[in-house]
């Protein structure tokens, strides 16, 4: 089954905080609620919740259910 919350981590100040992921789209630009910096992602990251979050967003997560 796919996984909807993820824990993200603010890079910069370790702020943490849960999110709600969406099925429908990956999510590219982020900022930190907390010290407002927005989070980079390299041209290899998927999106924001596969790089910073706990849990990998619910498209990578099919995609390893399929393997």
């Amino acid at each position: 089954s796919v996984v909807l919350r993820s824990i993200v981590q603010c890079p910069q100040c370790g702020f943490k905080v849960t999110e709600r992921m969406s099925v429908s789209g990956s999510v590219t630009e982020y900022h930190c609620q907390s010290c407002s910096q927005p989070f980079a992602l390299s041209a290899s990251d998927c999106c924001v919740f596969c790089r910073y979050g706990t849990v990998a967003c619910p498209q990578s997560q099919q995609e390893k259910q399929k393997l």
